[in-house]
């Protein structure tokens, strides 16, 4: 994998989703504020990476891609799934544990 790709899953998983006991507090918002910002990031760089194989392919009308751009292509697109779930995940049990306080 991309060693960028992979330092963005490491910061994700240690810098992004601390989320205290307080769920309206700065810090949750400032995670959830990098989380997105990393979405964002991946998703540009995916579409970025598939307008350039699409311009490429149009204007040298080559039929086989450089396996280069396909393979970073599929890493950010994997970046960010795996991106997405950690977030999802790390919001469903921060409201299952504000719901088992509750009770």
């Amino acid at each position: 994998m991309n060693k960028k790709i992979i330092q963005k899953q490491d910061q994700l998983k240690q810098n992004v989703f601390p989320i205290d006991q307080n769920f309206n507090s700065k810090q949750n918002r400032n995670s959830i504020l990098k989380a997105q910002q990393l979405i964002q990031e991946c998703v540009l760089k995916s579409r970025n990476l598939q307008q350039k194989r699409y311009k490429r392919y149009n204007s040298n009308n080559i039929q086989n891609e450089p396996d280069d751009m396909k393979k970073q292509a599929v890493q950010y697109q994997i970046s960010l799934q795996q991106i997405q779930q950690d977030h999802d995940e790390s919001i469903k049990d921060r409201f299952r544990s504000l719901s088992q306080q509750k009770i």
